[in-house]
């Protein structure tokens, strides 16, 4: 059964406010930007139009306010959920992001432009960062048939690394940057390793 949008709003409003404890000891203290940050996250649902994000694949995405990177958004495209099951992940991915964004090193600005080292570098955090999200999101947990968890993950951030300037060396930073970014235990997220 479709998800409505205000079942979705309801739904996010609940899980901010059960993860929000989480998100500002974790953004604010343990953060890259140091302890003065105090990051603010919104999470809103809405129907996407049909080329946002992805080029409308996505059932989520996270992005931060252009003008200040204090504020992290996490959109739910509610168009695209099958069922509240699928709202579940989606809200635990995309938080899994914005903590992620909140510590990264390249903070919300990631762009990519050619191909040099400096691109490398930017494909290996994106990587990790949707290594840790498939991780924690629940969608794996019981992956389909012939598959492993970690097949199943891998498998997941290879594809929303595919409209992504890193679509040529998708598969290679994924499994060059495995070991430092699969979170084994859900319960236990270490910060952003990179």
């Amino acid at each position: 059964m479709r998800v409505t949008q205000t079942e979705c709003q309801r739904k996010a409003n609940d899980f901010l406010s059960e993860n929000w404890r989480e998100f500002s000891k974790h953004c604010g203290n343990w953060g890259t930007f140091g302890g003065d940050f105090d990051y603010d996250l919104r999470i809103t649902c809405k129907a996407c139009e049909r080329n946002e994000p992805e080029n409308g694949r996505a059932s989520g995405f996270t992005s931060c306010e252009e003008k200040n990177n204090k504020n992290i958004f996490i959109i739910i495209c509610v168009n695209r959920l099958a069922d509240l099951n699928e709202l579940d992940r989606t809200l635990r991915h995309e938080y899994q992001h914005s903590k992620d964004i909140c510590s990264c090193k390249q903070k919300c600005k990631i762009t990519s432009q050619g191909s040099n080292e400096k691109d490398k570098d930017y494909c290996e955090d994106r990587a990790c960062m949707e290594i840790r999200a498939y991780s924690v999101d629940g969608g794996c947990d019981n992956p389909p048939p012939g598959k492993t968890k970690e097949q199943c993950i891998k498998d997941g951030a290879k594809r929303s690394l595919n409209t992504d300037p890193c679509k040529e060396i998708a598969e290679r930073v994924i499994d060059a940057v495995w070991e430092e970014c699969y979170i084994q235990d859900p319960t236990n997220r270490p910060p952003f390793p990179r």
